[in-house]
């Protein structure tokens, strides 16, 4: 169980830590969640000014984080525009990926093939229904 400070505890060798009630252990000042204790080197860790440290670093890379992802983006936008296809509307198109006659194409290779619907539906191991 923690042991709180009254304030009237004097110092010393023998001290005890406020926050996890270790006696007997070196003791320093640290400032938890707005109090002023004093912790053992177990419970420093907890001290809101280490943590502020911490926190601005975490700051720090987030902000270098969003940087590079901004480079990222920029460096995507300048790509080759002949990489795409120009003028591909696929806003309203369910099936943006298909080729035009993707249907024709496959039934003449199908034929083409020698098979019919129900023999290669049975060679691909495909129900058909």
């Amino acid at each position: 169980m923690a042991k709180y400070s009254t304030g009237s505890s004097g110092g010393g060798s023998g001290e005890s830590c406020e926050l996890c009630g270790a006696s007997g252990v070196k003791t320093s000042v640290a400032n938890v969640a707005g109090a002023q204790l004093e912790v053992c080197r177990d419970c420093a860790q907890h001290d809101d000014k280490e943590r502020s440290t911490d926190d601005n670093d975490g700051r720090e890379n987030r902000k270098k984080r969003a940087a590079q992802n901004v480079a990222r983006m920029h460096d995507s936008a300048k790509q080759d525009p002949g990489h795409w296809e120009s003028g591909a509307d696929y806003d309203d198109d369910q099936l943006p990926y298909l080729v035009p006659d993707y249907d024709d194409r496959i039934t003449t290779a199908r034929q083409e093939a020698g098979y019919q619907l129900e023999e290669l539906a049975e060679e691909l191991d495909f129900d058909e229904g």
